[in-house]
C-alpha cells in the first residue's frame, strides 16, 4: 500500500514537472472560484517585455474576456480577443476561449 501511495505521488510529480516546462505562465493564474449570481465582468489583461538582447526585444501579449454569472453556480466567460506579438514579428490573433466555473 505505502509503494502504491510514493509511485502514485512520483507519478504526480513528474506529470507537474513536465506539464509546467510546457506551459506559458499565464497558464498559471489563479481565480477565486466564488460565483456571484448575476454579477458581470470585464477582464483586459496584458504585457509587454523589453529586453537589449534583440531576439527577446518588444514582445508583448493582451487578451480580453467578457464574463457573467449566470446563477449561484454558474459563470461563463468569454475571452473574446487573445493576441500575442513575438520579439522581430507582427502582432497575431491567438484565437478565442470559452472558460465556465462552476461553484459544487
Amino acid at each position: 500500500m505505502q509503494h502504491k501511495r510514493l509511485l502514485t505521488v512520483a507519478c504526480l510529480t513528474i506529470a507537474c514537472t513536465v506539464g509546467a516546462q510546457q506551459a506559458h505562465a499565464d497558464d498559471f493564474v489563479v481565480y477565486s472560484p466564488h460565483v456571484v449570481a448575476t454579477q458581470s465582468e470585464i477582464e483586459l489583461r496584458g504585457y509587454q517585455y523589453d529586453d537589449p538582447r534583440a531576439d527577446y526585444h518588444d514582445g508583448s501579449a493582451a487578451e480580453l474576456s467578457l464574463a457573467h454569472a449566470f446563477n449561484s453556480w454558474w459563470k461563463a466567460e468569454l475571452y473574446v480577443a487573445k493576441y500575442q506579438k513575438a520579439p522581430g514579428e507582427g502582432e497575431h490573433l491567438l484565437g478565442y476561449e470559452f472558460e465556465n466555473t462552476f461553484q459544487l
